[in-house]
């Protein structure tokens, strides 16, 4: 099994959508990993308006996130 993390907000009236890779559920060590990730992300808490959205006619951007070396997650910018 295969998952990932969606997480959508808005920034200067942007819908902003940033993800992770495929995580990948299939053998232990990696699905230890993962879920940690997981519960990491449904633990934490939302800050700002999350309620709030305005359509905006700019065009959209993307987010990536990737794992960097120390076990946190980066995201690099790019316009669609």
């Amino acid at each position: 099994m295969k998952a990932r993390i969606l997480i959508a907000y808005l920034a200067s009236e942007q819908l902003i959508i940033q993800k992770t890779p495929l995580l990948d559920f299939a053998d232990e060590t990696a699905a230890v990993v993962n879920t940690t990730l997981f519960m990491r992300y449904m633990a934490s808490k939302a800050t700002g308006d999350t309620k709030g959205i305005e359509i905006s006619t700019d065009p959209p951007r993307r987010r990536n996130l990737h794992p960097d070396g120390n076990g946190n997650w980066s995201s690099g910018l790019s316009t669609l």
